[in-house]
């Protein structure tokens, strides 16, 4: 009986409003303010104009220090009202802390003082990107293009966008053009990575993805990208070893371990990859993909019972994952239970029609049960489906 394929965790290589010039808004710094001593106004600030303030808190921004850049940003924003720059930094501060309606209250207000802030448009076009609002996305950096013809990130977002909505060869463009601005774009370089990799340009992916770790050896997407890209061309050890690197820059990443574990059971190593989902399952306990993977592993090993039971813990959470009813359908099968292999296959196809395997597994349940003619008919359609499958 054919079991599915691992299923790699992917991670989503849109990385809206971020550049390198404020690289600080794609990494999810939020310290604590305890550590700055200067996070608040006192006495030696005393007579202190409301660019001191705005200077200051870019300077805490930068540092990681967000909290405290908040208090400065409000701060000048009391003593100018119409301090449009101070409302769009305060706002890239609120989306980093995770206050998307904040931030975009404030992006607003620093384009209604300066509607000539190409910056605010690009980051409110990334902001309105993430919030699902793609229309309002696609004005915004167009507008930022349009005030700013040689600014990278307007490019980078609108090729990030056209990505996502599967326009490859515009995508392709526009990134391209944010690397010829900027060619330390290290964001632009993961993300076009994608793009070829969607165009079957494997080689040109890997080499893009080797760009963006020269120019930022510490960018954990470009290291998660590589090892799931090096674990499909078959180098599963260079894979695990991309994967050790994003394990150093986030050790609390359920996704590190997720696809650590996918090389893991590529290159035979099931125990490891084992351990590896129990890690992720530790970290994150609502990941129904670690448990399906973890009990996909498990039936390749023979355990069949402990195999059904994460993948029963994989539909509790996720009650219409096709794969997994198909893979507790083979493993009840493997112990005999046909009537409850045949119900997860009838799911499995309810939930996913055209999907040949779990017909040809259906049909020898149904033929342990008696049913023949049906299960002739089943693998009928599974014939069917995997011709049309190969034609395509």
């Amino acid at each position: 009986m054919k079991s599915i394929l691992i299923a790699a965790f992917v991670l989503g290589l849109l990385l809206f409003g971020c550049a390198s010039i404020d690289y600080a808004d794609a990494k999810n710094q939020v310290n604590d303010t305890k550590n700055h001593s200067d996070s608040g106004v006192n006495a030696s600030t005393a007579g202190k104009d409301a660019k001191y303030y705005g200077e200051r808190a870019i300077n805490k921004s930068n540092a990681g220090d967000d909290f405290g850049a908040m208090a400065d940003y409000d701060e000048a924003i009391r003593l100018d009202p119409n301090y449009a720059y101070a409302y769009f930094k305060r706002g890239g501060a609120k989306r980093r802390l995770g206050d998307y309606y904040g931030a975009l209250e404030d992006y607003n207000r620093a384009i209604m003082l300066n509607s000539s802030l190409a910056e605010a448009y690009a980051k409110r076009g990334g902001l309105r990107a993430v919030m699902g609002d793609y229309n309002g996305a696609m004005y915004d950096v167009n507008k930022a293009i349009e005030l700013d013809p040689e600014y990278a990130i307007g490019y980078y977002n609108r090729g990030a966008m056209m990505a996502e909505f599967g326009y490859y060869e515009a995508a392709m463009s526009n990134l391209s053009e944010a690397i010829r601005l900027n060619s330390s774009f290290a964001l632009a370089y993961n993300e076009r990575s994608g793009v070829k990799l969607e165009q079957g340009d494997y080689g040109g992916g890997l080499a893009d993805l080797n760009e963006a770790i020269r120019l930022d050896p510490k960018m954990f997407a470009a290291y998660i990208n590589r090892g799931m890209l090096k674990t499909n061309m078959g180098d599963y050890e260079g894979a695990i070893a991309d994967f050790d690197e994003a394990e150093k820059i986030e050790p609390n990443a359920a996704i590190v371990y997720i696809d650590r574990g996918r090389a893991r059971h590529m290159a035979g190593d099931d125990e490891g990859a084992i351990s590896e989902y129990s890690k992720a399952i530790s970290i994150d306990p609502k990941l129904d993909l670690a448990y399906y993977n973890r009990g996909t592993d498990y039936y390749v090993l023979g355990k069949y019972d402990l195999a059904i039971a994460d993948l029963s813990k994989a539909i509790e959470l996720n009650p219409y994952y096709a794969d997994a009813y198909h893979n507790r359908g083979d493993a009840k099968y493997k112990m005999g239970d046909y009537e409850g292999a045949l119900a997860d296959f009838d799911m499995a196809i309810l939930l996913r029609p055209n999907y040949p395997y779990t017909y040809a597994s259906r049909a020898e349940a149904k033929e342990k049960l008696g049913d023949t003619a049906s299960a002739q008919a089943d693998r009928a359609k599974a014939e069917e489906l995997s011709q049309t499958d190969n034609a395509g």
